[in-house]
Order: C-alpha cells, then sequence, then structure tokens
C-alpha cells in the first residue's frame, strides 16, 4: 500500500511537472510563463514528495541499510524486541568474536550469520548477551587487568575507605539498595 502510493504520488508529480509540454507549441506559446511555472513546480513537488515519503519510511524502520550496498566491516543486525517489532541497524567487528552496535549501544557474541545479497545479516533477539552500559563494563575491565578488583563494590571500598552497606527500613524490612555509607 505505502509503495503504491508513493508511486502513484511520483506518477502523477511527473504527469503534472510535464503536462503543458505534451500541448502543440501554438498553444505553448498562449499560456502564460507563471502558469507553465507553477505547473512544473507543483509537478514536481508531489513527486518529490512521493519519494521523500518512501524514502523517510525506510529510515524509519532502517530499511535503508538494505538498501546501500554491503561493505566488508559492517554486519546488519535485525534486532528483535520483545513486542514483535524489528529495527534493523548495522553493527562492526571491533575484537575478534564480538560485534558492536552504536546505535544501540550493545555488544552481542558473534552467532550465526546469513547472507542477504551482499550484505552479512544477524538476527539478535532483544536480551542476548547485551551490555547496559559498555562505558561501566570498560571501566571494570579496566580496574580488573590495571588493578587486579574482582568487583566493582571491591574498588569502592577500597577507593572509598569505607565499608558500604544497604539500606534497610525498619518498618517493614525492605532492602533500598547500595547507597547507605556505614558509620563503622
Amino acid at each position: 500500500m505505502m509503495f503504491g502510493m508513493t508511486y502513484l504520488l511520483a506518477l502523477i508529480g511527473v504527469f503534472l511537472a510535464g503536462f503543458l509540454a505534451l500541448l502543440p507549441p501554438e498553444y505553448q506559446v498562449m499560456i502564460p510563463m507563471i502558469f507553465r511555472v507553477a505547473f512544473f513546480g507543483v509537478g514536481a513537488m508531489i513527486a518529490f514528495f512521493g519519494v521523500f515519503m518512501t524514502h523517510m519510511r525506510a529510515k524509519k524502520t532502517g530499511a535503508e541499510h538494505l538498501i546501500e550496498p554491503g561493505r566488508p566491516g559492517t554486519i546488519l543486525w535485525f534486532y528483535v524486541h520483545k513486542d514483535g517489532t524489528v529495527k534493523i541497524t548495522p553493527a562492526m567487528r571491533e575484537v575478534e568474536s564480538a560485534l558492536f552496535s552504536p546505535e544501540l549501544d550493545a555488544v552481542v557474541h558473534e552467532m550465526k550469520s546469513y547472507r542477504l545479497f551482499d550484505h552479512s545479516v544477524r538476527f539478535v533477539p532483544e536480551g542476548i548477551g547485551h551490555a547496559v552500559d559498555l562505558d561501566m563494563c570498560l571501566y571494570v575491565s579496566l580496574l580488573k587487568n590495571k588493578f587486579g578488583f574482582q568487583t566493582l563494590r571491591e574498588a569502592r571500598e577500597k577507593g572509598f575507605g569505607k565499608k558500604r552497606q544497604k539500606n534497610v527500613l525498619p518498618q517493614e524490612g525492605i532492602v533500598l539498595g547500595g547507597g547507605g555509607v556505614s558509620e563503622n
């Protein structure tokens, strides 16, 4: 339906833009220049709007990545959300067996790939090995490799010099998280 509507708009626009050229030359001279320019301008705008609708729809769904030629370092992810929607996004291989998508800020280990024309394609379901905050993962990796900390909590205790404890509401016994600092 969408492609039919955009093709129809483009066809109507081209017809309007070239309509006055179909008239015999002796009638074209009788038509004022303002009408000729107006017909051409309106027809060109309608044709442009039809192509623009197709482009914006492809951009919204990520399908414009399928139109571009495939590149050797780029892998297309068909990222399948839990509600069933699919987003097409490019990813790149940064390290040996992991792919990184800057648009989703996520890393996924290499999986089975498929070929779609000249594109390498991966189907990635939501929640498969993604890092919530890649900057924090790099920070923890740096702390582990450089200073030998095993957990982020251990690095915080060493850096702050105080042992952190979880907040507990006395009335209901609900644990809130690791925000409190003990005075001991």
